[in-house]
C-alpha cells in the first residue's frame, strides 16, 4: 500500500493544490491512501477553502482513503480558544459567518485525535514531540 501524508496545511490552498497534483493520478489506485495530520487552518489567505477541498476529497475518494487527522489548530477552534479564519478571535468575537462555521466545525468535531507522543527535552524535562519547536 501507497500512503501519501501531508500536514500543516494551514489555510494554503494554492500550495495544497501543488501538493495534491502530485499524487492525484495515484488517488485512484486502490492500494493508496493520502493521510492528512492536522492543522488546516491559521496561517494562510483560504481557511475555508482548505476545509472544502478536504471534504470534497473525501466525498469524492470516500474517508477511509482520505484520512484527515484533527491537529492542534482545529482542537483551538473546538475548545473555543479561536475561530476558523482568526487564531487570535475567539467565537463569541466572530461576526457573521452565516453557518459556515457550524458545518466545518461538525466535521472537525468527528476527526481522529492521535494520542500525543512524549519524549524528554535536553533538560530531562518531558516535551510534547508533537508541537512546534
Amino acid at each position: 500500500m501507497k500512503i501519501y501524508c501531508m500536514s500543516d496545511i494551514h489555510g494554503c490552498l494554492a500550495e495544497f493544490e501543488e501538493a495534491l497534483a502530485l499524487i492525484r493520478e495515484h488517488l485512484d489506485e486502490p492500494d493508496t491512501m493520502l493521510v492528512l495530520l492536522g492543522d488546516y487552518i491559521h496561517g494562510g489567505a483560504d481557511n475555508y477553502g482548505v476545509l472544502d477541498r478536504i471534504m470534497e476529497l473525501q466525498y469524492q475518494y470516500g474517508s477511509e482513503k482520505i484520512k484527515a487527522l484533527m491537529g492542534n489548530h482545529e482542537d483551538f477552534v473546538l475548545l473555543g480558544f479561536s475561530t476558523i479564519n482568526d487564531m487570535m478571535r475567539t467565537l463569541e468575537e466572530e461576526q457573521g459567518t452565516d453557518g459556515e462555521d457550524d458545518k466545518n466545525m461538525r466535521w472537525m468535531e468527528q476527526l481522529p485525535r492521535v494520542p500525543l507522543l512524549y519524549r524528554r527535552n535536553g533538560t530531562g524535562q518531558w516535551k510534547d514531540s508533537c508541537s512546534h519547536g
